[in-house]
């Protein structure tokens, strides 16, 4: 899972009439420019094999349509996996937003406000071993058709943390079943979406999942245990 920075940047301008543009500095239109522009950033200045997001989620500024108003907020969120590709796209973002403010006549002391939030988690690392004695433990007592291997998300978790302690421990994220096979079925043959985690209709079928999740659970920390012992 991916390293995740939420940051807000504010886009100076110089409001004024909407009747007459010629005698202000437009923040919405520099915004709409920025939002177009830092999408090239994943495009043409990281490689194309390696993955990255730039997603503006919110855009607050102006209060009715016939005002250009004198800033504009933008509220990014930013996906990578290496630092590298990170410190490429926080280069970018504000070589990109200072240089289109003063293309647009904005002073040196208007360019754009970056205000990365104190929210940055690191990009999740599992461990190989670990995750092999772990697959090897499940594929004995359910079987291998029953654990598949997931390809990287740009999803964040913050389970992150644990493997970047200065004492390093091994960590594996696992993402155990919460849908019966029964239900799954049904989905597919009527043709109806399954809710998603994070939506306001998941619903785990819990008789089932806890029970087998916390006989998985089990049966790893005990291979963990044994392991460890020998």
């Amino acid at each position: 899972m991916a390293a995740v920075d939420m940051m807000n940047i504010t886009i100076y301008g110089k409001g004024g009439h909407g009747a007459a543009p010629q005698r202000c500095i437009d923040p919405v239109l520099l915004a709409a420019q920025y939002i177009t522009e830092i999408q090239t950033i994943i495009s043409r200045n990281l490689p194309p094999i390696e993955p990255g997001v730039i997603t503006v989620g919110a855009i607050n500024g102006g209060t009715i349509g016939n005002v250009i108003p004198n800033q504009v907020v933008l509220k990014l969120t930013i996906r990578t996996f290496s630092k590298e590709s990170r410190d490429i796209i926080m280069k970018r973002l504000k070589e990109i937003g200072d240089n289109l403010a003063k293309a647009a006549g904005l002073p040196e002391t208007m360019l754009p406000k970056y205000d990365l939030l104190d929210m940055s988690i690191p990009s999740v690392y599992n461990n190989p071993e670990l995750g092999k004695l772990l697959k090897d433990c499940f594929n004995k007592y359910i079987g291998s058709a029953s654990v598949v291997k997931i390809k990287p998300m740009m999803i964040g978790e913050d389970f992150s943390v644990y493997g970047q302690q200065s004492d390093s421990i091994p960590s594996y994220i696992l993402w155990m079943g919460t849908l019966s096979k029964e239900r799954k079925e049904k989905s597919l043959q009527n043709n109806t979406e399954i809710p998603a985690l994070h939506t306001s209709k998941f619903a785990p079928d819990y008789e089932q999942c806890i029970p087998m999740n916390v006989i998985m659970m089990s049966a790893a920390m005990l291979e963990l245990f044994n392991k460890g012992n020998k």
